[in-house]
């Protein structure tokens, strides 16, 4: 099925964001955006092979939905249980298939759950010296944890002004002191219904002028 996009300009907190003009599909939003973005998703063994392939295809979506292009948006990924294990880095520029085909591929360690050694390695090898000139970088984390035995990599990135968000299981009291914003965290989700999320992370994380495109067609 073939969809009319109409893209509307949106200034919003002095940026431009083109915004895909529906009432039913989410925003496209990636195309005048530059963002440079880890995604930390969770393969511990409390989510499961059956889950992981719904973690799978929201990735996929999301990828789908900020138009990744060398020029505009990238996403690295990172493994995490209670250790660190890399997927593929930002300089790779997978698209969206070649995103869900790396991980399909993936043979999930079913460790127990610490954020700590897969946000190690999303700085020391990825955000601390990685990033494009102008780009907005983003450390997002999928998870039903909130167990980071240290904090000093996640300081780091904080202290880097790289923005940190969450999408998790759990309330998002558990994270206000980890995320970089309180208004980048989007809880109460399950394994099971995680695809339903896509429209409401771009919009809160990556695309707000997005959601206040659409709040005003209402």
């Amino acid at each position: 099925m073939s969809v009319d996009r109409t893209f509307i300009d949106v200034q919003y907190e002095g940026r431009v964001y083109k915004c895909f003009d529906s009432s039913v599909m989410f925003s496209d939003c990636g195309v005048h955006q530059k963002l440079d973005i880890v995604i930390l998703y969770d393969e511990s063994s409390s989510v499961g092979s059956y889950y992981f392939n719904d973690e799978i295809a929201f990735i996929g979506m999301l990828a789908d939905a900020l138009y990744l292009h060398a020029n505009h948006t990238n996403i690295a990924g990172i493994g995490a249980d209670d250790k660190a294990h890399y997927g593929w880095g930002l300089r790779d520029y997978f698209t969206s298939f070649d995103i869900t085909a790396k991980m399909y591929n993936i043979t999930m360690s079913d460790g127990l759950s610490d954020l700590s050694p897969a946000i190690d390695m999303a700085w020391n090898n990825i955000l601390s010296k990685n990033l494009r000139s102008g780009s907005t970088p983003w450390l997002f984390i999928i998870t039903d944890t909130y167990t980071i035995s240290s904090t000093t990599s996640l300081d780091a990135v904080k202290a880097a002004g790289i923005k940190v968000g969450f999408l998790t299981t759990l309330s998002a009291s558990y994270y206000t002191g980890y995320a970089s914003d309180s208004r980048y965290i989007v809880d109460g989700m399950s394994w099971s219904t995680i695809t339903t999320y896509v429209s409401l992370v771009v919009t809160t994380l990556f695309c707000p002028a997005c959601k206040f495109l659409r709040f005003l067609a209402k």
